[in-house]
């Protein structure tokens, strides 16, 4: 009796845990926050030096992103100005008008 008894207890012990398991769900996202398949999100992954993939837990929900590991854009004139003036004045060398200045930032988070 103490046999049937334990295999109904890990019988029970081994459903609770399947059903907590199965009762979360996938959402893949790309980087600008809308849903993709499991195919292109793993697709994008692989492009490790574009690409970094993160995956959270929130309630049933786990959601998977894809964030870009640099980011580009543009800045109007006046900051251009305020930029240069603020690296001339705090450094040794100066930058001409027809530089190109490039600032890269390190996430604490994502940085490697």
């Amino acid at each position: 009796m103490e046999k049937f008894s334990l295999k109904i207890t890990v019988l029970f012990v081994f459903l609770f845990i399947l059903r907590d398991l199965n009762a979360q769900t996938k959402l893949y996202l790309d980087q600008n926050g809308k849903k993709i398949t499991l195919r292109e999100f793993k697709k994008r992954c692989n492009s490790s030096y574009l690409y970094n993939c993160l995956s959270f837990k929130k309630d049933s929900i786990v959601f998977s992103q894809i964030f870009y590991k640099h980011q580009f854009g543009k800045i109007s004139p006046q900051e251009n100005e305020q930029v240069r003036k603020l690296i001339n004045k705090d450094s040794d060398f100066a930058i001409e008008l027809n530089q190109i200045i490039v600032i890269k930032k390190h996430d604490n988070l994502l940085s490697y």
